[in-house]
């Protein structure tokens, strides 16, 4: 994608602009410019034929990339263009949050391209789901459709079709179409002046966290300019102490035609808190670094683990509960498609991270969501591989790169070090850090494993945060063919068929494609995903199962007294009781 200050130039109300305004939009210099815009002009001929001229220090922009600057933005032409239902819907929400005009059927009709019966039959399906909400969307012929419900729930709901629609581009070029068509560049404003935040005071923005509360944050101050509802938001002396807080203020006074309340300053204050890595220099943050010591106490002796790098697993949950305590207190929940995979692959972990929780539970006054159990899950699981895998000798050097954030990359590390034991692993980067001239150790990398493309000479190997086993195996293969001993390959199935095919007659009618399929799917039988039928400790630890006592002598006779009743259930045998007993003794 092309750079977003481009916007800047190409919506400029003048065709021609003079390079010392660009180099100051831009705050670069005349060389590296010249790189951006050789890349702009590359797109802008791709789709239209047509370049930006740069001619005696002034830039000259034409007509026709003004008309196709979304499709150059996007690096795609759309002919026809048709939305789902679900695509639809959530526009409709947005057009309502954000208020930009008085909204009739005609203008949902105008902007999705389909019928009014449709329309019609969005908003009714839309009201079914916001009525569990107290949401309402109300008509009336002086102002046309509105929303009305609790402000802070509206927004919240707002937040949740954000994340919704991100999962491909045609609905991100929807929302900035209608934006830009509205009220100008607004979205690039506010990623202009974000990112001038993020880059003054140094902070890590989570990669796949910042696209989402850029176009979240752009909504959000269309719809201040026309509604200014109570918020009635908790914990206001606490925002208000934030060293983020100042921040927050900083950013939203270069948006002059909004009247910037305490209310609206500790919001962006929260927004700002969720989408970037929790300060450790921040002592009102104080109670949450307690809480993270809670927590890591609770999972060691609920697991029966030590964590021998206390400080960074302390840290490391620090930063991302500082966002997530943030995101459950104010209704702001994020997805996680990760969820399912990590309750098959770590369920005992998932279990015993969601009872560890208890004291963060009891800060929020809410039940922390599966979402952010899930990452925190990954989060301990990650640093419990990583102490397993210690004293091998290791030689390459590979980088681990992982845009959803801390947890992710962790467990997507911790894996990687299990199957490749002979790497050595540099700790998980941004892609910012990587591209960064502070970055000393890129000559030295061998190979990248990335969630997400990359641009660079390395090899690069492009896997799931978490892998099923045939993944695994795939990539073991490639790994070792690309850079490790080919004496320990496990055979491709060509190689086996090349090695059976001189020694073997194929019946009438059985071609070479028809046995190489029946050995692929023969190979690949037992590397498949596999779905975990095991009970959850949910199922087992009912009422009936749990036995409470004030005392016991010893822990031995702890184990034995609280495993009676699965006993007497016939859900363990005596052996088990005494296996349980001797892992103990053994750690």
């Amino acid at each position: 994608m092309i750079d977003y200050r481009f916007s800047f130039i190409v919506n400029n109300f003048t065709p021609i602009i003079s390079m010392n305004k660009i180099l100051e939009m831009f705050k670069t210099d005349r060389n590296e410019f010249l790189v951006k815009l050789s890349s702009f002009n590359n797109s802008a001929r791709e789709i239209c034929q047509e370049e930006l001229i740069l001619k005696d220090n002034y830039l000259y922009i034409s007509n026709k990339i003004k008309e196709r600057w979304l499709d150059i933005l996007f690096g795609k032409t759309e002919h026809i263009i048709t939305y789902t239902k679900n695509q639809r819907q959530v526009m409709i929400y947005l057009m309502l949050f954000m208020q930009l005009e008085e909204l009739s059927v005609f203008h949902f009709q105008d902007l999705l391209f389909v019928s009014k019966n449709t329309i019609l039959k969005d908003i009714k399906k839309l009201r079914d789901h916001l009525s569990q909400y107290s949401i309402k969307i109300i008509y009336a012929r002086k102002k046309g459709f509105y929303l009305t419900g609790k402000e802070l729930q509206i927004r919240a709901i707002a937040y949740s079709f954000i994340l919704s629609f991100f999962n491909e581009n045609k609905s991100k070029r929807l929302l900035y179409s209608y934006l830009l068509k509205n009220n100008y560049n607004i979205h690039d404003k506010v990623r202009y002046y974000f990112s001038k935040i993020i880059e003054e005071y140094s902070l890590i923005v989570v990669p796949s966290r910042f696209e989402e509360m850029i176009y979240f944050i752009s909504i959000l101050l269309c719809r201040l300019k026309q509604n200014r509802g109570k918020l009635g938001i908790e914990n206001q002396l606490l925002l208000e102490k934030l060293l983020m807080y100042e921040k927050a203020e900083k950013f939203l006074s270069h948006f002059k035609d909004l009247e910037n309340s305490k209310e609206e300053l500790c919001y962006i204050t929260v927004l700002f808190m969720i989408c970037t890595q929790g300060d450790v220099k921040d002592p009102s943050l104080d109670f949450l670094m307690d809480c993270c010591s809670e927590i890591i106490y609770e999972i060691e002796r609920l697991a029966v683990i030590h964590f021998d790098k206390f400080k960074k697993i302390l840290l490391e949950l620090f930063y991302h509960l500082v966002s997530a305590y943030f995101r459950i207190k104010y209704g702001l929940k994020i997805t996680n498609v990760l969820i399912d995979e990590i309750k098959i692959q770590y369920t005992e972990l998932f279990d015993l991270t969601q009872l560890s929780l208890y004291p963060f539970e009891l800060l929020t006054k809410k039940a922390i969501p599966q979402e952010e159990v899930g990452y925190i899950t990954l989060l301990f699981g990650g640093e419990i591989l990583n102490q397993k895998e210690k004293g091998v000798k290791k030689s390459l050097k590979a980088l681990v790169m992982c845009p959803s954030g801390i947890s992710s990359s962790a467990i997507m590390q911790s894996q990687l070090k299990k199957l490749f034991p002979q790497l050595n692993f540099i700790h998980a980067a941004s892609i910012n850090e990587f591209y960064s001239k502070t970055f000393k150790e890129k000559e030295e990398i061998a190979m990248i494993f990335s969630s997400v493309p990359v641009k660079t000479p390395k090899t690069l190997y492009i896997i799931k945060p978490i892998m099923n086993q045939l993944e695994k195996n795939l990539l073991i293969r490639q790994v070792q063919e690309d850079f490790l001993s080919q004496d320990i390959l496990v055979p491709s199935v060509n190689e086996l068929l090349d090695s059976l095919v001189p020694y073997i007659e194929l019946k009438k009618g059985v071609t070479r494609a028809q046995l190489y399929k029946l050995l692929q799917k023969k190979i690949n039988k037992n590397l498949k995903a596999k779905v975990d039928d095991r009970p959850m400790l949910s199922e087992l630890l009912t009422k009936d199962t749990v036995k409470i006592v004030n005392y016991q002598e010893n822990w031995q006779s702890a184990i034995k007294l609280v495993a009676e009743p699965l006993r007497e259930k016939h859900k363990i045998d005596k052996c088990y009781v005494n296996a349980m007993i001797q892992k103990v003794n053994h750690y």
